[in-house]
């Protein structure tokens, strides 16, 4: 078989187990609707959106988030922190951690 079929044949299966992978979770995601309705939040919605901010859910944990950066300030990141995936987070944990002692030397 040339390569040009095998690369044809490994897309063509590639994109046919994204399919599938895709078709379990809306599997997975109306079974959860069917069977145990309201027993858990949704994964990411947007709540409401107004000129002060936009509201919107993340794993069933609500966060606000103004427009205005005069709001935003070192604790309003603190609780958006759980956004951030785990190892962007803990990158940019050691970088503060780094920083602030970096900067009390001096």
């Amino acid at each position: 078989m040339n390569e040009k079929k095998r690369m044809v044949l490994g897309s063509f299966a590639v994109t046919l187990i994204l399919l599938l992978l895709c078709a379990g979770f809306i599997a997975v995601d109306l079974s959860f609707d069917k069977y145990m309705p309201g027993n858990f939040g949704s994964f990411f919605e947007i709540t409401s959106l107004t000129p002060d901010g936009i509201t919107l859910t993340v794993m069933a944990t609500d966060y606000h988030i103004p427009f205005s950066l005069a709001s935003m300030d070192k604790e309003f990141f603190a609780r958006l922190r759980s956004l951030i995936p785990a190892l962007p987070s803990a990158g940019a944990k050691a970088a503060a951690h780094a920083a602030g002692i970096l900067l009390e030397e001096r």
